[in-house]
């Protein structure tokens, strides 16, 4: 596997700021115009590859502090994206296409969002 040679090769738009985002963009505009659509190129693409990673405080751990991570591959992020989707479907109206959502940052955030997004709700986010 061939090792990307510079910074600039190694970013992609999951990956980088807005700032970087911005000259990949120009180079290719047809590249993604939302975040759902990247995910779901990454997943048919790059299934197994890690997407994101939490890291959190164990509720019933043994010791006061123990520490726990988990890391989901795009394929795993798509699908969990998928099912809270269907959640929300299921209790969302088509009243209001714009939410706001507090929550602490996280992974229950993360995919909330991206659901809602996939649902065609614009969303306000308040950590």
């Amino acid at each position: 596997m061939d090792t990307p040679s510079s910074v600039e090769e190694q970013l992609n738009y999951f990956t980088c700021t807005l700032g970087e985002a911005v000259p990949l963009k120009s180079r290719d505009p047809a590249l993604f115009s939302e975040v759902n659509e990247l995910i779901d190129h990454l997943a048919a693409n790059n299934p197994n590859q890690a997407a994101v990673g939490f890291c959190y405080d164990m509720q019933y751990a043994y010791e006061p502090n123990e520490w726990t991570s988990v890391t989901y591959t795009f394929q795993q992020l798509k699908d969990k994206i998928n099912d809270v989707a269907i959640q929300y479907l299921d209790c969302m109206g088509e009243r209001h296409r714009v939410v706001a959502l507090l929550a602490f940052s996280g992974r229950d955030y993360l995919f909330t969002w991206l659901a809602l997004i996939r649902l065609g709700y614009s969303v306000v986010l308040i950590a």
